[in-house]
């Protein structure tokens, strides 16, 4: 059985769980208007100080999807996640509207059957984590089992496929490093 979790509430003060869709969730949580949770028998786990913006929709698309979402986290508008095994925001991250974050893709090699009823591809043991303190720009996609790294900012429109070594800067599609920070000059070095 699917469990469809809407919030039309505001904030939820202290931690809490919710049992039928297997949520829990730390202090100081807000929900925005349309918030949307479709759960496979999934689970997902927010922590504390977390702020969603309106219509973020998120779906756990298989029994072993598991959504977790660190600290100090401030989501956008209109984010979605589509989850089959893990998909992990850190702690202290950004992200801006329109963001599209997946660990699958669908299936597409049966030319004589609709993509749509092809299913999905799903890398063993893959896991989407954005790291600890990074900013996801307006409409950035991140597809499959891919490491943005600590402190990292993606730039508006990516679509990474790859994963991003801490401390850098990437744009494009497919998004590519454009800078990294140097600790021993203390300056942002173009590659």
């Amino acid at each position: 059985m699917m469990g469809l979790f809407k919030v039309f509430v505001k904030k939820t003060i202290g931690g809490g769980k919710c049992l039928l869709y297997n949520i829990s969730h730390g202090k100081n949580v807000e929900f925005g208007t349309h918030f949307k949770y479709v759960n496979k028998h999934g689970r997902m786990s927010i922590g504390d100080n977390v702020i969603f913006s309106s219509f973020t929709y998120i779906f756990n698309v298989r029994p072993s999807g598991y959504v977790e979402i660190g600290s100090n986290v401030r989501i956008g508008h209109h984010l979605q996640i589509s989850c089959a095994n893990h998909v992990h925001i850190c702690s202290n991250v950004n992200i801006g509207p329109f963001v599209f974050l997946t660990d699958h893709n669908h299936n597409f090699e049966n030319p004589d059957v609709p993509i749509k009823d092809q299913g999905i591809s799903v890398k063993s043991g893959a896991n989407l984590v954005i790291g600890e303190g990074s900013w996801l720009g307006t409409k950035v996609t991140v597809v499959g089992d891919v490491h943005i790294g600590k402190h990292c900012v993606i730039g508006a429109n990516a679509v990474v496929t790859k994963d991003i070594p801490d401390y850098s800067v990437a744009v494009g599609i497919p998004a590519r490093v454009v800078r990294q920070f140097d600790f021993l000059t203390g300056e942002w070095k173009k590659v």
